[in-house]
C-alpha cells in the first residue's frame, strides 16, 4: 500500500474506532429521563419554537424567555431535530451528542498532524471521551444542554487561533471569528473566557503588535461582531427587556454574587481536576512542564502549544474560579486542551524518556507500531470503565423525582389522566407537550388540589405520594418502584 493510500484510510478508520464508541451513546441517548432543571428546559424552549416556528425569541409557557437568557443556537439544533425525529429526548440530546463526537474527531486530527501520528491523536481524543467532566457529569456530550456545543466551538476557534499565529495564513483569522461568533450564539458571555489566556500568549511571544497591524484582524473581528449584534439587538427589538436581563442574570449577577447558593471556595475547580480527569492528569502536568522548557532559547511547535494549551487552561480556571457562581459544569471547556496537553506529556515527555531505555529502544527499532500499541493499552481500562457507564440502566428508572418519562412509557395504553409533582418541573412540561403530538392528555397538577373523584393521576416519588395521601382517597391501578398510577375517589 502507497503511503498516500495509507494517510487515506488513517481518518476513516479513526471514524470507524471512534463510531464503535459512540455507538451505546447514541442508542442510550433517550433511555434516560430528562434531567429536571436545565435540560428539561431547553427541550420546551426548542419544542415551543419548533410549534411555533419562532426561531428569534426563545419562550417557556409560548412566553418570551427572561430566565435562560443564553442565545438559541442549541435550540435551533433540537428544533431541527425534533422536526426530523419528533419531539422526543433523543432529539433533546442528539446536538450534544454530535457535538462530543465533533470536539473528539477535532482533536484526533490536530494531534495526529501536529503532535505525533496515532499514538497523540488517539491519547488526545480518547482522553476527553473518559474524563468524567465529558460524559458522566451534568451539562455532559450526553445531555441537552448548551456545554458540548459551547466545548466544541471554543476548541475549534482556539486551535484555528494558534495556527494562524504558528503559518499567519489569514483563513485561520476568519475561522477564529467564525468560531467565536459561534460560540457566543451558544453561551454568550462563557465563550469569551479564554480571552486573558490569549493575550497572556500574545505577549510573551511578542504576537500582539504584528496581529494588530493586520487588516484581516479588524475585518474578521468587525464581522464577528456584527453577528453577535444582529442577534442581540434583534431579540431586544421584539423582546423589551431581553439586555437587561443578559446584563443581570450572565454579567453582572451571575459572575459578581452567588445565585442559588452555588458558593464554593477558589479552588473548588481546581480541586476537583483529579476526580474529574482521573486517568491522564500526571501526562498533562508533564505537557505543561514541556510547554515551559527552552521557554527563552526557541522553541519547538509542540512545546509552543503546550504552553499556548497551559496558558488557556490555568487562565480559564482562575476567570471562573473567581466568579461568586461556581457550578460543576463551568469548567468543561478547559478538557480538550487538558487532553491534548496528556498527548504532548505522553509523546514528548514520557514516551520519549521510555523509548531511551536500553529494552525499550531495541523494540522500537523493529516493531515501529509499539507507540501506538501502548497507547491503546493505557486507553483500555478507562474505555472501559466509561463504556459500562454509559450502558448503565438510568438510576432515576421508576424512583425519585425524574422517574416520570419512564413511567409514562411504561402505561403507554393510558392516555388521558393527570400528573402530580411538588416542585419545579419543566420536564413534565415537556412530557404533556411532546405526549400531545401522540394522543395523550396530561394534564400537570400540584397535589395538594387533586382533581375530582373518579380522575386517574400519576404519581412518582414519596413526597409526591405523601401529599397525595393528605389531600383525598385514591385506589391504586398500577405501581412500579416509587410510581403510582390511581384512580382518585
Amino acid at each position: 500500500m502507497t503511503p498516500h493510500a495509507q494517510h487515506r484510510l488513517t481518518p476513516l478508520f479513526f471514524l470507524l474506532l471512534l463510531a464503535g464508541f459512540y455507538f451505546p451513546l447514541f442508542v442510550h441517548l433517550d433511555s434516560f429521563a430528562l434531567r429536571i432543571y436545565d435540560e428539561a428546559r431547553r427541550a420546551v424552549n426548542a419544542f415551543e419554537m419548533w410549534q411555533t416556528g419562532n426561531l428569534l425569541v426563545t419562550t417557556y409557557g409560548f412566553e418570551p424567555e427572561m430566565w435562560g437568557t443564553k442565545p438559541p443556537l442549541l435550540i435551533w439544533c433540537q428544533a431541527l431535530m425534533m422536526e426530523l425525529l419528533g419531539p422526543t429526548v433523543l432529539a433533546v440530546r442528539l446536538p450534544s451528542a454530535l457535538a462530543g463526537l465533533a470536539t473528539a474527531i477535532l482533536l484526533f486530527g490536530f494531534a495526529y498532524r501536529k503532535l505525533g501520528g496515532w499514538p497523540a491523536g488517539l491519547l488526545a481524543s480518547f482522553a476527553l471521551l473518559t474524563a468524567n467532566a465529558y460524559l458522566k457529569s451534568s451539562h455532559s456530550a450526553r445531555t441537552g444542554d448548551f456545554d458540548a456545543l459551547l466545548v466544541l466551538f471554543c476548541t475549534a476557534y482556539l486551535l484555528a487561533f494558534f495556527l494562524y499565529l504558528e503559518n499567519k495564513k489569514t483563513r485561520y483569522l476568519y475561522l477564529t471569528a467564525l468560531g467565536i461568533l459561534l460560540a457566543v450564539l451558544t453561551k454568550s458571555i462563557a465563550g469569551l473566557l479564554f480571552a486573558p489566556g490569549l493575550l497572556l500568549y500574545l505577549l510573551l511571544k511578542s504576537e500582539l503588535l504584528p496581529l494588530l497591524r493586520n487588516q484581516h484582524f479588524y475585518f474578521s473581528a468587525v464581522l464577528c461582531l456584527l453577528g453577535i449584534a444582529a442577534f442581540y439587538l434583534s431579540r431586544e427589538q421584539y423582546n423589551p427587556g431581553y439586555l437587561q436581563a443578559v446584563w443581570e442574570n450572565e454579567l453582572g449577577g451571575r459572575y459578581g454574587q452567588t445565585l442559588e447558593a452555588h458558593k464554593h471556595p477558589f479552588s473548588y475547580y481546581f480541586g476537583r481536576l483529579p476526580e474529574r480527569f482521573p486517568y491522564f492528569l500526571l501526562f498533562t502536568l508533564l505537557g505543561m512542564g514541556w510547554g515551559f522548557a527552552r521557554l527563552r532559547k526557541g522553541q519547538s511547535f509542540t512545546q509552543r502549544f503546550a504552553l499556548y494549551s497551559t496558558l488557556l487552561t490555568v487562565s480559564y480556571l482562575l476567570v471562573i474560579s473567581n466568579s461568586g457562581t461556581k457550578l460543576a459544569w463551568y469548567d468543561l471547556p478547559v478538557f480538550p486542551f487538558l487532553s491534548l496537553l496528556a498527548a504532548v506529556g505522553w509523546i514528548e515527555v514520557a514516551w520519549r524518556k521510555l523509548s531511551q531505555t536500553r529494552k525499550v529502544k531495541g523494540w522500537v527499532e523493529y516493531a515501529p507500531w509499539l507507540p501506538t500499541a501502548i497507547t491503546i493499552l493505557l486507553l483500555t481500562a478507562p474505555y472501559i470503565v466509561t463504556l459500562k457507564y454509559c450502558m448503565r440502566p438510568d438510576p432515576a428508572k421508576y424512583d425519585g423525582t425524574e422517574a416520570y418519562g419512564h413511567y409514562i412509557e411504561k402505561l403507554e395504553t393510558e392516555r388521558d389522566y393527570h400528573i402530580t409533582s411538588l416542585f419545579y418541573r419543566p420536564d413534565l412540561r415537556f412530557y404533556q407537550l411532546a405526549y400531545q403530538t401522540r394522543g395523550y392528555n396530561l394534564q400537570p397538577f400540584n397535589p395538594s388540589h387533586p382533581p375530582e373523584p373518579g380522575n386517574k393521576v400519576m404519581v412518582c416519588g414519596d413526597k409526591e405520594r405523601q401529599r397525595l395521601e393528605e389531600a383525598g382517597n385514591f385506589e391504586v391501578l398500577h405501581q412500579r418502584g416509587k410510581c403510582l398510577f390511581v384512580r382518585m375517589q
